[in-house]
């Protein structure tokens, strides 16, 4: 609903004007335009109010047809379009437009023409109606759209907007009511404000882009939005769908959204700093910069027959998310390019068929991760850190990276674990309750517990990452590769031990590397429980020793009862040679009893 006013008894007689030619220094006019009439200017052409006992100036009223032709230049310091009949009004510029006013109201419609020009340079441009610019539209004082209470706000532009000052799409608008001089002023909820582009925007260096109603939207349908400046979105930007649509934030501006909306077909690239609630992909999104996902972040599939592509989100900077406990959601692909870091502090969901891919980068999550997907971590460091929650019901490929289960974090569920590479890392220091558990190369090493089976076809296992414990509750099979054994002493905790709660089986030719550490050199009677095995050990004989850190002449070989016995040549007895035992390896066996 908009105000009633009553201003017919200001305007002169109806009739239609043509000004062409005046004078820049002419007498300025108060340019009131009717109902049902039209005024023209092919000229130059300055609009001011008029003046009226006790209320002061009052702006010209537009409720016809204000025409500003090609070539002409027109400059208002004060007017409102407005219409309380049937008719139409609206100021339509084809020529220059100069808004100088302290307030510029338009309550019906304003057209820029493709060749026109609309530059607000006054402090306050208030829009309640429809605002279409096909031509360029320049605001470098404070424009404001929507507020007020009085029906929707739209402006479309086809053309080019170029933002040095505040373009504010505003959910309640300061307004003045009560006394006559405005001395009076209430806050009024606004309607909805919508901003559509098809053309460029350009919020540059120094300007602020403000849309403060929550069900606002921005929407790019084809065209283009730069931002050089601040641009905050409590609505939403939407990139539609009707045509391929390009939101660019450079690094030197700041973008805060609700909601970001890139559908299928569009693409953004982000250089600067994004702030969202939440960010929904079935387009391309590209991120060179910083993204901080407050809420949740969805990567979908799409539909659209007529665009085929996969949604794709590209990180090459930081990509920060569910900092208010959002979900997120991959039902694409999401690509963290190299050298950028992804934190997940929310609930990030990959979906069956969709892929994440860590390229020598840093995903790490801290809050609840739910993968149905593929994960790749291709020379990257992923991490599920403290408090984080896992579960794992599809696929994860170590290929070539660094994948941590830090102390404190959780990952269970029915999906694979497989690493590959020589260079490989996993640390696992948390639990992990995974069935199908494999390192086919690099490293294997914590002091978490793995509730499940281990197949090792190639790399090492080595329990602590330093003198440490590791647990496996299911079997372990040494197919291929190397288990190492850490020794810095005989007290608890300066030995590695590796306990298997089922069955330890060793292939022939598989290596068990002895390395004592931190200069420490085994005594007469040191003995040390390395390995404890629940049910049975196999194929120990074929092992192949191998023994460093120690002094020359010391050597390893199994005895009889199981045991591993370094052994050195002491100083010979006359007429006699002895080896003298220095230490035993034990492998301890925890028999089950049978009922």
């Amino acid at each position: 609903m908009k105000p009633s006013f009553s201003h017919s008894s200001l305007y002169g007689t109806a009739l239609s004007l043509a000004l062409a030619g005046l004078s820049p220094h002419a007498a300025a006019q108060n340019c009131n335009v009717a109902e049902g009439q039209t005024l023209v200017n092919a000229g130059t052409l300055v609009c001011e109010g008029f003046s009226l006992p006790i209320i002061g100036l009052i702006p010209p009223f537009v409720s016809g047809l204000l025409h500003n032709l090609a070539g002409a230049t027109l400059t208002s310091h004060g007017m409102t379009i407005y219409q309380n009949g049937t008719g139409t009004a609206e100021l339509r510029t084809d020529g220059t437009f100069i808004s100088r006013a302290p307030d510029f109201f338009n309550w019906e419609k304003v057209t820029i023409g493709s060749t026109g020009r609309f530059d607000q340079t006054g402090s306050w441009l208030y829009s309640f109606g429809a605002f279409n610019n096909n031509g360029l539209f320049v605001n470098s004082g404070l424009a404001t759209f929507g507020g007020g209470g009085y029906g929707r706000s739209v402006l479309t532009n086809t053309g080019s907007l170029i933002n040095l000052g505040t373009l504010d799409f505003t959910r309640q608008t300061q307004f003045f009511f009560g006394s006559i001089n405005g001395s009076s002023r209430t806050f009024i909820p606004g309607d909805n404000a919508t901003l559509v582009n098809s053309g460029v925007i350009h919020n540059q260096d120094g300007g602020r882009m403000l849309l403060n109603n929550f069900y606002g939207n921005l929407n790019l349908t084809g065209g283009r939005l730069i931002n050089q400046g601040y641009l905050q979105m409590d609505g939403g930007l939407q990139m539609g769908y009707a045509a391929h649509g390009t939101l660019e934030l450079r690094k030197e501006g700041t973008a805060d959204f609700y909601l970001l909306n890139i559908a299928n077909g569009y693409q953004q690239v982000n250089a600067g700093l994004l702030l969202v609630n939440r960010l929904d992909v079935a387009g391309s999104l590209q991120n060179d910069g910083t993204i901080t996902i407050r809420g949740s972040l969805g990567v979908f599939d799409s539909a659209d027959i007529k665009s085929p592509a996969s949604p794709r989100l590209i990180n090459n900077g930081l990509l920060n998310i569910g900092f208010n406990d959002g979900t997120s959601t991959v039902r694409g692909s999401l690509y963290v390019g190299d050298f950028s870091l992804v934190r997940n502090s929310g609930r990030m969901l990959i979906e069956t068929g969709s892929s994440v891919v860590n390229q020598i980068s840093a995903f790490h999550s801290a809050g609840e991760l739910t993968n149905r997907g593929e994960i790749t971590n291709r020379g990257g460091s992923f991490e599920i850190s403290s408090g984080g929650r896992f579960t794992l019901d599809g696929n994860l490929l170590n290929d070539g990276g660094q994948v941590t289960f830090a102390v404190g974090s959780v990952t269970s569920g029915s999906g694979h674990y497989r690493q590959q590479q020589s260079y490989a890392r996993t640390r696992l220091d948390g639990q992990v309750d995974l069935a199908d558990f494999v390192i086919a190369g690099g490293r294997l090493c914590g002091n978490g517990v793995l509730n499940g089976n281990l197949v090792v076809q190639g790399g090492v296992v080595s329990p602590g990452c330093s003198p440490g414990t590791l647990r496996i509750s299911g079997d372990v099979e040494f197919q291929g590769g190397t288990l190492q054994l850490e020794i810095a002493g005989t007290a608890a905790g300066r030995y590695d031990v590796l306990q298997v709660d089922g069955e330890l089986s060793f292939a022939p030719g598989v290596v068990l590397d002895i390395v004592f550490v931190g200069g420490y050199v085994p005594q007469a009677g040191d003995s040390w429980t390395m390995l404890r095995v629940g049910s049975a050990a196999n194929g120990m004989a074929g092992l192949s020793l191998q023994l460093s850190g120690l002094p020359d002449g010391y050597a390893l070989a199994l005895d009889g009862n199981g045991r591993f016995a370094f052994q050195t040549a002491a100083i010979p007895e006359p007429g006699s040679a002895l080896l003298l035992l220095l230490g035993l390896i034990s492998l301890q066996m925890r028999r089950r009893q049978v009922q």
